[in-house]
């Protein structure tokens, strides 16, 4: 019972992260149209979606899961089977997840960076 609710939270506290680390870009707006800026801004973020998070999600959580399996059969203890794949896929889902948050960041600041405005950050 302990444990659900601990992994609940440790995924709750990872889904936080994930959304923290896709903010939008600070752009200096100094002598720019805001209205084009706008339409440039949703451009850019349709092209950041295209960042395929899901399915390496996945994979990722599954080989993390298979790993951490592996590592509680050593024990031969079911709990520590089922315990290290909850952490496997967990780690391993979560840090993929970071990586596709930072690739989308970088597609948002090369894109407007491309279109002529001066990204901050």
């Amino acid at each position: 019972m302990f444990c659900n609710r601990f992994l609940i939270l440790v995924a709750c506290t990872l889904a936080l992260l994930l959304a923290g680390c896709a903010s939008k870009p600070i752009v200096d707006t100094a002598g720019v149209d805001p209205q084009q800026y706008q339409w440039d801004l949703e451009d850019c973020e349709k092209l950041a979606q295209q960042v395929n998070t899901g399915e390496a999600m996945a994979a990722s959580a599954g080989i993390g899961a298979l790993i951490g399996a592996a590592f509680g059969l050593v024990t031969g203890d079911s709990d520590a089977i089922r315990y290290g794949a909850a952490w496997g896929a967990i780690s391993g889902g979560s840090s993929t997840g970071l990586g596709a948050a930072r690739e989308k960041s970088m597609v948002m600041k090369n894109c407007l960076y491309n279109r002529g405005y001066v990204v901050l950050n």
